[in-house]
């Protein structure tokens, strides 16, 4: 009986104590890999600017006071609401990737 419990209980040791595949990257590479995701969180503030605008002349086309009209608006302002949120989020993404970056450069400058 013990037999049968060791075998499933080693290869579970063997799986959760393998060593990780996950690279490690220098701090030149770190550094570019954020310079990549800041430019990336750029162009997404662009697309979705671009989308706020198209929806903001939507929203200005629609100016009768009938039920449907009200009703697309409100959901204009919630769409406009999520892609702001979008936007300010991507901001702060790249401020956190440059104090990144920044603590990278100050830690390679202490290691030499």
């Amino acid at each position: 009986m013990r037999i049968i419990l060791f075998i499933p209980a080693a290869l579970a040791v063997l799986f959760l104590v393998a060593p990780s595949t996950a690279r490690c990257y220098t701090a030149q590479e770190s550094i570019i890999r954020y310079h990549q995701f800041i430019e990336t969180c750029k162009e997404r503030i662009a697309e979705d600017e671009k989308t706020l605008r198209e929806y903001e002349v939507e929203m200005r086309r629609t100016v009768e006071n009938d039920p449907v009209s009200v009703r697309r608006r409100t959901e204009l302002r919630i769409i406009k609401k999520h892609y702001n949120d979008e936007i300010e989020a991507n901001k702060a993404k790249i401020v956190d990737y440059y104090r990144k970056i920044q603590e990278l450069k100050a830690h390679g400058k202490e290691g030499q």
